[in-house]
């Protein structure tokens, strides 16, 4: 394969074979699309694992949207791209506070504190945005920014409520759950990259960029061993990524969308798996896809207990101390695990009947991703993929509101989304 083409994705996340299918859809030929990809596989942040007898989701957990208003499935459907999937509807859900061991009434009352400190706040602002601390202190409830700081952490990986836009949060049409993949969410990028290789549009894994240069006619991307030219490039790594300088651009990025990109925040997520044996469950009356608040100071956690109907917790944990989690030993972990665990009397004595080790994902630690997923802070409006030229940047981090104002962000839908709209850039003659 010669090294020169027309249309260079770097990223073969569903950004970049989100934009490769669009580039298709556009009469664009097979033989004209290049995707570089640094991981040994596709998918980037949609990541699936085979241990202990179960599938571990080390990315994206789940298809947000219930259908028939699941309007993302419905797209990879009219594709051919439908893996068989199972519902997460939160059936059960228990909020476990400092005073309570179930107190559902403590999250829904201190919501609405919040939510309607936001409505009187756009009253008289419409115009403005403001953070989630000061909404908090806009309610006069200290239980309400306890619930503001729980969903910084744990919908958002954040570790300061004045980091969080109120605008993007009651904007975001992402609710949480939804559709689980019964292969894992890696099934479906398995499906997109045989389509794609099918038809004939060359996909190069373990490939790591390290410098884009572009010029008037042409744009070179370079690896430790090779370099590749192009017409266009899309960019589709994360921002992280882009703000740790791990890429190099000459000549240097347009000051607008380098301030953009460096003013979005990486939230910082870690997935804990603790793999049970199914007696533990059944002897307890644990019901599948059980979602487990834990809205206490010191451990802010989310627990999804029988997650995807399997014998199976996966444990969010997010904000400070989550790089150490990503590093921790067996024990540490096991560690971590136990004083979650005895927040709740229904998942006390589990360590009996363990089925394997306890492992945890590695978002924010890994240099190919930097961070799980993308926030704007307050003031900040998100944009849609930006272009230099000849070089375009997407990614679930480039997607902005739509007409009605509604946010779309850090999802799998919304990279697709992005790939699709840089995609149409790609056409565009350069400046």
């Amino acid at each position: 394969m010669a090294n020169n083409t027309d249309n260079i994705i770097i990223g073969a996340g569903l950004t970049g074979l989100s934009a490769a299918f669009t580039l298709l859809d556009q009469g664009v030929r097979p033989e004209d699309i290049l995707i570089l990809e640094a991981l040994p596989r596709c998918g980037g942040r949609v990541h699936t694992r085979a241990e202990n007898d179960l599938l571990y989701e080390y990315g994206a957990q789940w298809l947000h949207g219930l259908p028939p208003d699941n309007m993302f499935y419905d797209l990879l459907k009219s594709r051919g791209l439908a893996p068989d999937y199972a519902l997460d509807t939160i059936d059960t859900r228990v909020v476990v506070t400092a005073d309570n061991t179930n107190d559902e009434t403590f999250r829904q009352i201190n919501a609405r504190y919040l939510h309607e400190a936001y409505i009187s706040f756009k009253a008289d602002h419409p115009d403005e945005d403001i953070s989630f601390k000061d909404l908090a202190a806009r309610t006069g409830q200290p239980s309400a920014a306890l619930l503001s700081f729980f969903i910084t952490r744990n919908w958002l990986g954040l570790d300061d409520p004045a980091d969080v836009s109120a605008d993007a949060y009651y904007n975001d049409i992402a609710a949480p759950a939804g559709m689980l993949l019964k292969d894992g969410m890696s099934s479906l990028i398995q499906m997109m990259e045989r389509k794609l290789t099918t038809h004939g549009v060359h996909i190069l894994t373990g490939t790591q960029i390290h410098a884009v240069e572009q010029t008037a006619d042409n744009v070179t991307i370079r690896t430790p061993d090779t370099s590749y030219m192009g017409a266009r490039a899309l960019i589709t790594v994360s921002a992280g990524v882009l703000q740790s300088g791990l890429i190099t651009f000459n000549p240097p990025l347009q000051p607008s969308i380098k301030n953009y990109i460096n003013s979005l925040i990486m939230g910082s997520l870690t997935k804990i798996f603790v793999p049970l044996q199914e007696d533990f469950f059944v002897a307890r009356a644990l019901q599948p896809n059980t979602h487990l608040n834990i809205m206490m100071a010191d451990l802010p956690v989310f627990a999804h207990i029988r997650t995807n109907n399997k014998p199976l917790i996966t444990l969010f944990a997010a904000g400070a101390n989550n790089a150490h989690y990503e590093t921790a030993s067996a024990e540490d972990l096991l560690s971590f695990v136990r004083d979650a665990f005895s927040r709740f009397p229904s998942l006390q004595g589990f360590e009996p009947y363990l089925k394997g080790p306890i492992s945890a994902t590695g978002w924010a630690s890994d240099p190919h991703f930097r961070g799980a997923y993308s926030n704007a802070k307050p003031g900040v409006k998100r944009s849609d993929p930006m272009i230099d030229n000849r070089i375009i940047f997407a990614g679930e981090a480039f997607n902005a509101p739509n007409e009605k104002g509604e946010e779309n962000y850090a999802t799998m839908e919304s990279a697709w989304i992005s790939g699709q709209k840089a995609a149409a850039l790609m056409s565009c003659k350069p400046s």
